[in-house]
């Protein structure tokens, strides 16, 4: 992943959606990797709108839904108004003991002990 030579963080993702609003929410989280919390995004993606934007907050809730929607095949994700690659933070199974597949299915000789 290439760098930003002056601030040393990575470049955003060039990620396609669709919508002027939805490609500015993108915009803005991809250049925040900290994060940001929602009233600070509405008033960021709001800011040239004359009228402030709409009355409920509740409406960047909703296109980042819509975002996740296309993104996710991209392989990333808006999770608490950050940007996340999905391909990065896959979870893994745990790792099993070695015997453990050639146990599945034996049932168990001991027999538990009931306490009175």
């Amino acid at each position: 992943m290439k760098c930003c030579p002056h601030c040393g963080r990575p470049y955003p993702p060039k990620l396609t959606v669709s919508g002027q609003v939805r490609k500015k929410i993108i915009e803005i989280i991809s250049n925040h990797p900290e994060g940001l919390m929602r009233q600070q995004l509405f008033q960021l993606v709001y800011a040239d709108d004359p009228d402030g934007g709409p009355n409920n907050e509740n409406v960047i809730s909703v296109h980042i839904r819509f975002i996740n929607k296309e993104i996710e095949p991209q392989g990333w994700k808006i999770e608490k108004y950050k940007l996340v690659n999905t391909h990065a933070t896959a979870k893994r199974e745990p790792a099993r003991h070695p015997y453990a597949r050639a146990m599945e299915g034996v049932e168990s000789r001991i027999t538990p002990r009931i306490h009175r």
